[in-house]
């Protein structure tokens, strides 16, 4: 839990009070590697801070999963539109390593909004932060390349390439598994060039 108290303070100033009250509700929930945290058209009721491991999230398109999110160590996990809207998720939340995460439930979180008003700053400058990431990648899918798709995630992140399957991360960047192990070659051979002219 002191990686998410942490987390908090950092985004914003945090009494005495209001962290007391989170400590009290907060819970440690544990995943092991394939467990499903979130079935697929369920209502999310928890939203989680990642202390440690690897959830992917992914919908089912025509008979075929396609990962839409990968959360990590210091990421929020939530289903966006089942916690807020509280309908079924259309998205479906596997651990793809053993995690230790910590969560509020839906009605835990606006009751504390509604004790602690000052923890609506917490709550808008979290969600300011992931929606810009969902534009970011929003933006990435539609105007970038396979290569370029690539070289973004290996920018951003680029740990997932080692942690997460080639065929969850093909259908992520949105290409075929085998063009994702052409790219990746691509990308390798165009960084040992680069290197070979310094």
């Amino acid at each position: 839990m002191e990686q998410l108290i942490t987390l908090l303070k950092m985004i914003a100033p945090m009494s005495a009070a209001l962290e007391a009250h989170l400590r009290s509700i907060i819970r440690k929930h544990e995943y092991k590697k394939g467990d499903t945290i979130l079935p697929l058209g369920s209502v999310c009721d928890q939203i989680f801070f990642i202390e440690s491991g690897l959830v992917r999230s992914f919908h089912r398109h025509k008979g075929k999963e396609i990962s839409i999110w990968f959360m990590k160590q210091g990421d929020v996990c939530i289903a966006v539109l089942s916690f807020f809207r509280r309908i079924a998720a259309m998205e479906a939340h596997v651990a793809l390593e053993d995690c230790v995460c910590w969560g509020i439930s839906h009605a835990e979180l606006h009751a504390t909004y509604a004790l602690f008003p000052e923890f609506r700053e917490h709550g808008r400058l979290l969600t300011q932060e992931y929606y810009c990431r969902s534009e970011e990648r929003a933006l990435d899918t539609k105007l970038k390349s396979a290569l370029e798709r690539y070289q973004a995630l290996m920018d951003k992140d680029p740990d997932l390439i080692l942690r997460v399957p080639n065929r969850y991360l093909a259908s992520y960047i949105g290409m075929a598994e085998r063009t994702l192990t052409k790219k990746k070659n691509e990308y390798l051979n165009k960084k040992k060039s680069g290197n070979a002219k310094k």
